[in-house]
């Protein structure tokens, strides 16, 4: 028997987090730059159409729509320069104020959740005695590696859950400061809404499902507490049924964890986003 829960031992979360960090870390400054050179090159092709407009005699040029469009300049300077470094006098940077928070609900709910979830998966597994009837009793035999399949699909959900959000949330913000930078671009700036949506659609998979892995620890726990222990193939029909009923609804209900998600944030991961200024 291993000293701690595999979970502790492989420990995804850990290993899942400095390996997108460290890709975060390579790929995310060159893209800020990149971004801030394609915020000057937008801001001096707008203003050169605004002054051809303003010199040609357009109607619709005003002094309160220059201020407007140098307002929405700055804006989209500041929103990529501060992509991740955070402005004098705040606490967080642009990403930092979704991390900071999502991380904040993470802790509450704890990482222990997890681990709770796989060690109540061991604690039922160890209800039943394997059984040995031999080849010609295959009923008991395949009934019960259904079960131990069924354990092993509710563990990789478990990690599924919210390592999934984890990584979708990298991905995404390896693009968020050159779609920002469209923010100015009055055809365009539906690309910078979009990642903002989508980008917080992932920073709340993995809260949703440490919120559902906590509610359903507590279901799972409960069947084991009524099962007794060294339940052997007499028993199969009626205790191994129910916990097998036990663990199909926690994997029937993990799709909850996207669409609640996708409810809150106006759409999945890949739809387009609301615009409130359209």
């Amino acid at each position: 028997m291993p000293p701690a829960p595999l979970i502790t031992l492989i420990d995804p979360y850990g290993t899942i987090n400095r390996a997108l960090q460290t890709m975060l870390d390579v790929i995310v400054p060159g893209m800020e730059t990149a971004a801030q050179t394609l915020v000057l090159i937008l801001i001096g092709i707008m203003m050169a159409h605004f002054f051809y407009r303003m010199m040609f005699g357009d109607q619709h040029i005003t002094m309160y729509a220059a201020l407007q469009r140098l307002a929405a300049f700055e804006a989209a300077w500041v929103l990529v320069r501060y992509y991740r470094t955070v402005p004098p006098g705040f606490s967080y940077s642009l990403l930092g104020t979704i991390d900071g928070t999502m991380r904040d609900w993470m802790v509450l709910l704890g990482r222990g959740t997890v681990e709770d979830m796989w060690k109540n998966c061991d604690l039922l597994v160890g209800r039943f005695v394997a059984p040995t009837g031999g080849i010609w009793e295959l009923l008991p035999v395949l009934y019960y590696f259904t079960f131990i399949a069924l354990v092993s699909i509710v563990k990789a959900l478990v990690i599924y859950t919210t390592a999934y959000g984890f990584i979708g949330q990298a991905l995404t913000r390896i693009w968020g400061a050159p779609f920002l930078a469209f923010a100015i671009v009055p055809k365009l700036n539906q690309l910078s809404w979009n990642w903002f949506w989508t980008y917080l659609n992932y920073s709340m998979l993995p809260v949703m499902g440490m919120a559902y892995i906590f509610v359903m620890t507590r279901y799972v726990g409960q069947a084991v507490s009524v099962i007794p222990p060294g339940v052997t193939e007499a028993g199969y029909y009626t205790y191994l049924g129910e916990a097998m009923m036990v663990l199909i609804t926690f994997i029937l209900c993990v799709p909850l964890v996207r669409q609640v998600t996708a409810a809150l944030t106006g759409g999945t991961g890949a739809a387009p986003g609301m615009n409130p200024f359209r």
